[in-house]
């Protein structure tokens, strides 16, 4: 199961734990179960402080084939129900280390509002082990569980247990159960969970933070601009904050980076692909990332029919080569789309206008992503700086808003071509900007700078 290298890899982590580890593993006589049990006797062999124990009886557990990690003594315990490889592999390891002993890498605030919670919770986190966004969930549950024996967590792989993912109408990973009932889908982290499970936690962080001294730049947003004004503004030895509900931006849910500078390639795998295997998708949108989403779900999927309003594909021509090559594809272009069609449970079709006869047409299937573009997200802005009729924020060349020392940058505003290199540049303008503000500003005018970035859906 593991290779000569990556054996070498966690050997050398294993060294880390302190405390014996009893993996319990419920197996049967399956294909998945014999992975499993290859996978789980590779890791015993490489740690003295690790133990073995294998079930046959499926009556112990609800998911066959899965494993838990146990501190023996102790109700620190961490369930898998997958074969974690993939992107799921570091989420093991660390498991592995936290469960053994190893110091978790949080806070000590945050562990101990973990510790405080009063509450029983059961969580059931679904993935695939190609979602780039589900090992930041599973692991924030995971250390939470190992900080808090009254929390429980169990990481549920999608593609091995779709009978679950078609009775629960998954669409979508990672998505959190917590009690039987939805808690939550997409990327999120400890301190959002947090948020969600302790009331209390956002007024009490809102105290600390009036307690801080006011900053010279205030940077609201995360993302490739947001991150890059935070840089430029702390070279410039000035306090700078940044306000973000997670860094990276859309950056986390792009599937696949070609066009970097410095950067030759970095990839994400559209992810909600594996609950589709062998089924009838479609994708709506022509422009790179829906033609990227169909390529990927290609290799997943019984067929893809990507629709496109404009009568050609907007995506670079690599990229359509590569689509039209693809044997279950059809593309369908000058095509509006006009309605998705369910059973009141589930999606089961998709009708588009063709554009040049007016003739409408009807394709079964069982998912449709939508790939067409997001909207800026500027509500909160609305009726305090000038606005686009896309919601878009007006800057000027050197970032400048409506309003004097307030600049902006990203995807957020008017900057024609929503690209990372341009966010990442006007990031940097935005910054130098607001300081420059700041030295041609006495004391008693100045304002904070901000830099928002779009923040997808």
């Amino acid at each position: 199961m593991l290779d000569a290298n990556l054996k070498t890899q966690l050997k050398a982590y294993l060294e880390k734990v302190s405390h014996p580890i009893e993996i319990v593993a419920s197996l049967d006589d399956g294909a998945k179960s014999r992975e499993m049990q290859e996978l789980l006797q590779d890791i015993v062999l490489l740690s003295d402080r690790i133990k073995l124990v294998e079930q046959r009886d499926s009556a112990a557990n609800a998911r066959t084939p899965s494993f838990t990690l146990n501190r023996p003594g102790t109700d620190i315990s961490v369930e898998f129900a997958a074969i974690p490889m993939g992107h799921e592999f570091t989420s093991l390891v660390l498991a592995l280390l936290q469960v053994g002993g190893h110091p978790v890498k949080l806070d000590d605030k945050v562990i101990e509002q973990i510790k405080n919670l009063d509450g029983d919770y059961s969580f059931e986190t679904y993935v695939s082990l190609t979602c780039q966004n589900c090992p930041e969930v599973v692991q924030a549950l995971n250390v939470m569980s190992i900080i808090n024996p009254r929390i429980r967590s169990v990481t549920i792989d999608g593609a091995l247990f779709q009978g679950e993912v078609e009775q629960r109408q998954i669409m979508a990973v990672p998505t959190v159960y917590m009690n039987g009932e939805v808690f939550g889908q997409g990327r999120t982290g400890v301190e959002e969970i947090l948020a969600k499970l302790d009331t209390g936690a956002a007024a009490r962080k809102g105290e600390e933070l009036s307690t801080k001294e006011p900053y010279d730049v205030l940077i609201v947003g995360g993302g490739p601009a947001g991150a890059a004004a935070a840089i430029y503004a702390a070279r410039k030895g000035i306090r700078t904050g940044v306000v973000a509900e997670r860094f990276g931006g859309q950056v986390l849910d792009t599937m696949a980076i070609e066009n970097f500078v410095s950067v030759k390639e970095t990839d994400g795998p559209h992810c909600d692909g594996p609950l589709f295997k062998g089924k009838r998708v479609s994708v709506i949108g022509g422009g790179n990332s829906g033609v990227e989403a169909a390529i990927d779900l290609a290799g997943i999927v019984a067929h893809v029919t990507l629709i496109e309003f404009a009568a050609e594909l907007k995506a670079d021509a690599v990229l359509v080569r590569k689509l039209k090559s693809l044997p279950n594809v059809t593309v369908v272009t000058s095509a509006q789309t006009t309605e998705i069609t369910g059973d009141g449970q589930r999606v089961n079709g998709i009708s588009y206008k063709e554009r040049d006869t007016g003739e409408i047409r009807h394709v079964e299937l069982e998912g449709v992503f939508v790939q067409i573009g997001l909207v800026p997200n500027t509500e909160w802005l609305k009726g305090t700086l000038a606005l686009s009729k896309h919601g878009e924020i007006e800057i000027d060349a050197r970032g400048q808003t409506s309003i004097p020392g307030v600049f902006a940058a990203g995807d957020v505003t008017t900057v024609p071509y929503k690209q990372i290199v341009i966010a990442v540049g006007a990031g940097a303008t935005a910054a130098l900007s607001a300081f420059d503000h700041l030295i041609r500003s006495s004391v008693d005018e100045v304002s904070p700078a901000a830099s928002q970035e779009a923040v997808a859906a």
